[in-house]
């Protein structure tokens, strides 16, 4: 079930706050900027002291997100610090033994992820695990541990950790000293297949990899040590920066003065083909422990580049060439890490600076989008998403969001929080001049999808899995079977739901046709995977026009079998 949230109702009590201290800052602090500074946001209560590697993700699927906080270096044997910390009610417990976690795995830890790499419906840990330092009775206090690997862990309903590493493929020497990685990682679909593959950033040695998932829960590496680049990446993110359908990936590199910033275009099936120079990155003024990402600055329908540091921002023009913005930008470089959000709820993304000496966090609001700004008619579409799992509330970490709009497909990937819990920047789309979607499709991680078509722009859309979840009561479906349940409402007035069930992964058409049979609109002509499909309609035909009150025929094809119902439109 989906309801759209008005944009005024995003606009809390916060947003009045920081419009007075702009206010107060006077227009000096707004004009040739970007991203203007504002208030300091008060720190999040109770929670642990955060590094930028740390990952938040729900672990038992409560509704809150839990952490993964590597340790880096900081703890010793004889003193073990906590690495799961599961949050009951905004207090993190130490749960890093009572999952199965021991002392070692807590120690040697220097990165993490969450992804649901077997569809369970459980968030699983992969965890980068490096060791060359600070070792008691070694020379100058440092040592190698070549033995160290990285490690999968399955998790089991929340409540235990499971060493799959050998099993899924992944017990790999990536480093002669260290033993695992220590650089930057992610977890997302990169074959298109719907299913969480890993990318796995520099180590040491300097070299990246793509590992896809075989859907039976092995890995295999597909990128062939793409590219050697010499140190461990800083910086890093994951977006359809073309456009094409397919997740590319951005990266910062560096330690010193070797620094150098990277742009993979995605080619398919885990090749990565590097376009930094023509894309025109290559002159991002770096420094050590630089930090940004991708998201659309300007609301235009493409993904621009944002690190922080003098002239840190690069807009994409629409053909994946990055230009300078004419206006000045600015995002000072702090030793912490850079997150994005909606501060003041106006539709577009904010810059949002947390330091490591437990300093406030700083705002920079956006200010190109809105009255007198550059891009003042750009409009904008969120998501807010609602998982369910099988004990109720699931995770949407995986989740995979596409919108079309004037022949254009955008495609945002939801995943784990990094440092902080920001998670608005997957869930963010800039639409242009287009104030409707054509369509919306949402790729749940446990395998089903919603489809919307018709959405208006600038709303907080809010959608939920169990929308199209199978009914226990509705008849089941064999292997050679589909079936198109009742619609909802009927008779309907502005939308209605269609729910598709298939058994089995299979081709699958949804059309609209008169009582003359003529076709008013094909709502769905892909293949889907197995499990539960929704889609919508609102009484348009194909090119946008409202159709008349009366009677219409639903007709669905999915593998050999064919199914109809009848629908009422009646205007209010």
């Amino acid at each position: 079930m989906f309801s759209p949230t008005p944009r005024d109702r995003a606009i809390t009590s916060e947003f009045w706050l920081l419009f007075a201290v702009m206010v107060l800052l006077g227009p000096d602090a707004v004009i040739g900027q970007i991203f203007v500074p504002s208030v300091a946001i008060p720190p999040q209560a109770d929670l642990p002291v955060i590094q930028r590697s740390s990952a938040f993700g729900d672990l038992d699927n409560d509704g809150d997100l839990d952490l993964f906080a590597p340790i880096d270096g900081a703890a010793t044997i004889a003193d073990p610090l906590p690495v799961l910390r599961r949050n009951d009610g905004g207090n993190y417990a130490d749960i890093t033994l009572d999952v199965g976690l021991t002392v070692t795995d807590a120690i040697y830890t220097n990165n993490a992820i969450w992804f649901d790499y077997d569809r369970d419906g459980w968030l699983d840990v992969y965890v980068g695990s490096y060791w060359f330092c600070c070792i008691a009775g070694s020379p100058a206090g440092k040592a190698a541990h070549p033995t160290i690997r990285n490690r999968l862990y399955r998790n089991f309903q929340g409540t235990f950790f499971e060493d799959v590493t050998d099993i899924a493929g992944l017990d790999i020497r990536f480093d002669l000293i260290g033993g695992g990685t220590r650089g930057e990682m992610g977890a997302a679909d990169f074959n298109n297949d719907g299913w969480s593959d890993i990318y796995l950033g520099a180590g040491d040695p300097g070299l990246s990899y793509v590992f896809l998932n075989d859907r039976e829960g092995h890995f295999w590496e597909a990128s062939g040590d793409f590219i050697s680049i010499g140190v461990a990446p800083h910086a890093f993110d994951i977006g359809d920066v073309d456009n094409d359908g397919d997740l590319d990936i951005f990266q910062i590199a560096g330690i010193d003065t070797t620094l150098a910033a990277y742009l993979f275009h995605n080619v398919g099936e885990g090749q990565i083909d590097d376009v930094t120079i023509a894309a025109g990155l290559d002159d991002l003024p770096l420094s050590n422990n630089t930090d940004g990402g991708l998201i659309d600055v300007d609301n235009d329908g493409d993904l621009d580049v944002v690190i922080w540091g003098e002239d840190g921002v690069r807009l994409n023009d629409g053909d994946s060439n990055f230009d300078r913005p004419t206006t000045a930008t600015s995002l000072p470089m702090v030793d912490g890490f850079l997150a994005f959000d909606d501060a003041d709820a106006d539709g577009d993304l904010d810059a949002v600076l947390y330091e490591h000496d437990d300093s406030q966090p700083v705002v920079y609001l956006n200010s190109t989008i809105g009255p007198g700004a550059r891009e003042a008619n750009a409009h904008w579409l969120q998501f807010d998403l609602t998982a369910v799992g099988d004990e109720g509330s699931g995770s949407v970490i995986g989740s995979d969001i596409t919108v079309t709009t004037g022949g254009q497909t955008q495609r945002r990937v939801i995943r784990g929080a990094r440092s902080v819990p920001q998670p608005n920047r997957g869930r963010h789309f800039g639409l242009g001049s287009w104030d409707s979607t054509d369509r919306i499709q949402i790729s749940w991680p446990g395998g089903g999808s919603t489809i919307l078509d018709g959405i208006r722009a600038n709303q907080i859309l809010e959608v939920s899995e169990s929308s199209g979840r199978t009914d226990p009561t509705e008849p089941s479906v064999t292997p050679d079977q589909a079936q198109l349940s009742s619609p909802f409402p009927n008779p309907f007035a502005d939308r209605v739901s269609l729910k598709i069930q298939l058994a089995v992964q299979m081709d699958a058409r949804v059309e609209v046709f008169d009582v003359l049979g003529q076709n008013i609109i094909t709502l769905l002509d892909a293949r889907l995977l197995a499990g539960s499909h929704t889609l919508s309609w609102d009484g348009q035909r194909a090119g946008g026009a409202r159709v008349a009150d009366g009677v219409y025929l639903v007709r669905m094809e999915a593998g050999r079998r064919k199914f109809s119902q009848k629908i009422l439109l009646l205007k209010r």
